[in-house]
């Protein structure tokens, strides 16, 4: 009896195939269960942007900076000689590369602004890019290299001259849906006047503008 039970047990699953878990389509055929989500690799992201910049063979030169990475956003540079090079925050969408280019573009044209705000946890974590991007890093022609670095202002800050330390604010940050507004006071290297810098992004464009505080009230 045992054995026969057994057989019809067999039997039973013979006929009756495993049945699919997927949701059904409008015809009563089954979907197509959706792809498990992967880890986006930000370095081989980064990779390609130097490929595209015909940098073909960039070996153990990628500098992955760990002291920058927020969130979804890692940022890279290019060795070269004991300088930096091809300097880019990278984000799940594009990236955004070294230096600040004021302009506006349709929005998914050029550097990734849209992606890197939508990603910022903070105002003071964007400003922090900002600046990394903005330092001349890259290597000397003669002799050793100097770094130049793009500092983030605040409000009192002694580095600001007393005739526009009344107009230089905090880092600022607001998201919506579509996009999103961020400010920040910045000194670079060579430039007397505190420069504000502003990115506003929405569904249609980014607009990203510089204004020396002299051109300010």
């Amino acid at each position: 009896m045992t054995r026969r039970l057994a057989f019809l047990a067999l039997a039973a699953l013979a006929c009756d195939p495993p049945r699919r878990t997927g949701s059904l389509g409008a015809g009563g055929d089954p979907l197509q269960e959706p792809a498990v989500p992967t880890a986006f690799d930000h370095a081989a992201a980064y990779r390609d942007f130097l490929q595209r910049m015909r940098i073909a063979d960039p070996g153990d030169r990628v500098v992955d900076y760990d002291g920058q990475a927020r969130g979804a956003v890692r940022c890279f540079a290019l060795r070269e000689g004991d300088g930096l090079r091809q300097k880019a925050c990278v984000t799940p969408t594009g990236l955004v590369r070294e230096g600040f280019r004021p302009g506006t573009n349709p929005r998914g044209v050029g550097d990734d602004w849209a992606g890197l705000l939508a990603a910022a946890p903070d105002a003071a974590a964007m400003a922090a890019w900002l600046a990394w991007l903005a330092s001349d890093d890259g290597p000397a022609t003669h002799g050793p290299t100097i770094r130049r670095p793009t500092l983030v202002l605040a409000p009192g800050d002694p580095a600001i001259e007393p005739p526009h330390r009344a107009k230089v604010r905090a880092p600022e940050l607001t998201k919506t849906a579509d996009g999103g507004r961020f400010a920040a006071w910045f000194a670079k290297p060579g430039v007397t006047a505190p420069l504000r810098w502003t990115i506003d992004v929405d569904a249609k464009q980014t607009t990203v503008t510089q204004t020396s505080a002299v051109e300010l009230p």
